[in-house]
């Protein structure tokens, strides 16, 4: 799962550019040759050449910082201008070249990336290449990789070296050669190689040849087991669930017996994973995913609920295996002094491997319970197709509660798929007034001004079997007006990403009477309406439109520059949360914007008392919304800014909805997380509380956040 999957953020236009700043190696005032190249990136432009001029100037600082823009702004038009930079005499413009390529897209010139990696006489720059050619290289880029030897003692780059094999096979460019290749690391002395190589191998997978590999490494794999490094543990816990060795199977369950008495948390998480991976071929692993259960840490139960609920129901069927783990999830579903959100993941949980014996629709009515929790007991009903549950779902779609009724929009389509309600109608239960119902919770819903009700509402729409539905009830037209008449009422730079739903919902339906509205859309200030009209009038006319989109934003801008030089390069800061301190270290010289943005968020007290409202086991913490659900932002938006700064464990992003969405979100890592590299901004490192960040469950509060400048 991405961030952007439940990462949404209000989008507005940027209110503010701030001045980024280096370490003291490339320390300086804010110059306006400076202030121009953040105001070019910032604005997605390339300033009619100007930007590129600064490639070639004689300020190294100014090269590295011109490159980086380049890399933000990923226009490919630039390429020929940024690949001879890869030459230049200072190692960490080489690396900000190698850097922007790998980020506009190395394919026109990997042959030349190929040549200077050979060449390469510094780690930095090597990492950056291989970086590069990972993320858009072909097959035979790769098999030069395979055939590249790093220097010795250059332990960074070999680990690069699998990351970017890895990062191949993410594109869907695998190779048995490739595999081999991995394999051969798993021996090397250097943790972070080892547990790259891992992760590289799961990626390239399914494979026969890492099945077969695994059917020969039984003594390997079981050293492996015993690693001191959680990394390489939980990246071979991960593995174990890809392949279908049956070695791996039997490996996989000794493994789990021996981590879970007292093991990592994050290793058990994906121990739980992969045992339930397993089950789906074997369901006799049921009875090994149902003990895992028995730990208290709730990130490994939760992550174990969210694994019973992937799985089909013919594995669930009646048996001792199977049995155990109802019982077991029952029992934390009941059980008081279990977490709240730990309770409700059960519950849903619950309701996927014995719908027949869930009893839990009535815990709507309790008031001991929080709106978050049943808003996952509506979660767990839209599993379960019968008459009553469709009914409470329709009747909870304009629920008082918001989260309530952002939970049965946001579900109500699992119930109104054909199957499902065929279901209902198996049970007894009449559709015939489902499609008029639906017409009128959605048109008061869409007249409730509110953002998130709005944009769930139009995805709900877009669903081909909720159309299909109220067309064949005549209410299709209808809908369209009341979408229309919605989109009327939406403004940007408040309602952006409620604009941005209701324009595709729009050209997904293809009613000729939307393009009126959709071309008066091309004229909004916010360039991503533009954008998602311009698509919907393609969908709708079959015409291309990409010549009315803007080719650079812009923003209203204030240069706060004073602001900015008044937090120092190595700033701190500290979130006091309800489970202890977390302190991090401020990357102000790689994304100055969002630093500046949080640093001044914290100081007006924004985030005091907030909490994080999503936890992803073993993957992030987030937190920050004003609203608490995921769908709240400050006011305004700021762009994405990536940087040479990759995602490591602690590492601290902005959530965003897309890129250039981010505003207040921010999440911390648990785990190294390479997929992110080049797309999520990183904004801080966490220095000290990392024990405190895997306690944060859903829920716990934000008690403040301090600058320590």
């Amino acid at each position: 799962m991405t961030i952007a999957n439940r990462a949404r953020s209000v989008l507005v236009i940027v209110p503010t550019v701030f001045v980024l700043m280096f370490d003291p190696a490339w320390s300086q005032h804010t110059d306006r040759a400076t202030r121009e190249i953040l105001e070019l990136q910032d604005s997605r432009s390339l300033g009619n050449g100007k930007l590129v001029t600064y490639l070639s100037n004689h300020d190294a600082k100014l090269r590295f910082r011109a490159l980086v823009a380049l890399a933000n702004i990923q226009d490919t038009s630039t390429l020929s201008a940024v690949t001879p930079l890869l030459q230049d005499k200072v190692a960490r413009v080489r690396q900000g070249a190698a850097f922007a390529i790998g980020q506009i897209g190395a394919a026109p010139v990997e042959s030349l990336l190929v040549v200077r990696l050979n060449d390469e006489k510094n780690a930095g720059a090597a990492a950056r290449i291989l970086e590069a050619l990972g993320k858009s290289g072909d097959r035979r880029a790769m098999r030069r990789i395979l055939t590249y030897k790093a220097p010795t003692g250059w332990h960074a780059v070999t680990g690069e070296q699998a990351l970017t094999l890895g990062r191949f096979a993410i594109r869907g460019v695998k190779s048995p050669a490739a595999a081999r290749w991995c394999f051969d690391q798993l021996s090397t002395r250097d943790a972070r190689i080892r547990w790259k190589a891992l992760y590289a191998l799961w990626r390239l997978c399914p494979s026969g040849t890492v099945d077969s590999l695994i059917q020969r490494s039984e003594q390997l794999l079981r050293g492996l087991m015993l690693d001191k490094s959680s990394d390489v543990r939980l990246q071979l816990a991960t593995l174990l669930g890809k392949t279908s060795s049956p070695l791996g199977k039997a490996i996989l369950r000794d493994f789990a017996k021996r981590e879970f008495p007292a093991g990592s948390w994050r290793v058990q998480v994906q121990l739980v994973r992969s045992l339930a991976t397993w089950a789906n071929r074997d369901p006799a692993l049921l009875e090994d995913l149902a003990k895992t259960l028995h730990r208290w840490n709730d990130d490994v139960r939760i992550a174990a609920f969210h694994a019973v609920s992937d799985l089909p129901p013919k594995v669930l069927r009646p048996s001792p295996a199977s049995d155990l783990l109802r019982r077991e999830i029952r029992n934390i579903a009941d059980l008081k002094t279990v977490p709240e959100m730990t309770r409700a993941e059960a519950v849903v949980a619950y309701a996927k491997v014995a719908p027949a014996d869930f009893r839990y629709a009535a815990w709507l009515n309790r008031k001991d319970l929080s709106d978050l929790f049943k808003s996952k007991i509506l979660e767990a009903m839209s599993l379960i197709p019968n008459p009553e549950y469709l009914a409470t779902m329709m009747g909870e779609l304009n629920s008082e509660s918001i989260r309530l009724s952002m939970a049965a929009w946001e579900f109500v389509p699992r119930m109104l798929q054909p199957a499902s309600l065929n279901t209902v109608q198996d049970s007894g239960g009449s559709v015939d007034q489902v499609p008029d119902q639906l017409y009128r919770q959605a048109k008061v819903a869409l007249l409730r001004d509110d953002m998130a009700i709005t944009t769930l509402v139009a995805i709900a729409l877009r669903d081909s079997a909720v159309n299909v539905l109220l067309q064949a009830n005549g209410r299709a037209d209808d809908i369209v007006e009341d979408l229309m008449l919605a989109y009327t009422q939406l403004a940007s730079p408040s309602d952006v990403e409620a604009m941005q739903a209701v324009l595709r919902t729009l050209g997904a339906i293809g009613d000729s009477r939307c393009v009126p509205v959709l071309e008066r859309a091309l004229t909004d200030q916010d360039r991503t309406v533009v954008v998602e009209a311009a698509n919907a009038l393609r969908s709708i006319t079959g015409e291309d439109y990409s010549d009315r989109i803007p080719a650079e934003a812009h923003p209203e801008v204030h240069h706060d520059w004073a602001a900015f030089d008044r937090i120092k390069d190595h700033a701190r800061a500290t979130i006091q949360t309800s489970k202890g301190t977390i302190r991090m270290r401020l990357l102000k010289e790689d994304a100055p914007f969002t630093v500046l943005s949080f640093v001044t968020l914290a100081r007006k007290k924004f985030y005091d008392g907030l909490t994080f409202h999503r936890v992803v086991p073993n993957f992030v913490i987030q937190g920050g919304d004003p609203r608490g659900d995921g769908w709240g932002g400050p006011g305004y938006a700021i762009r994405t800014e990536v940087s040479l700064v990759n995602y490591e464990r602690g590492s601290v992003g902005m959530a965003s909805a897309g890129k250039d969405t981010e505003g207040c979100q921010f999440f911390i890592t648990h785990t190294p997380t390479p997929h992110l590299d080049g797309r999520y901004t990183i904004f801080a490192e966490v220095e000290r509380g990392k024990s405190v960040v895997d306690a944060i469950q859903v829920g716990d509060r934000i008690l403040s956040i301090k600058i320590l400048n």
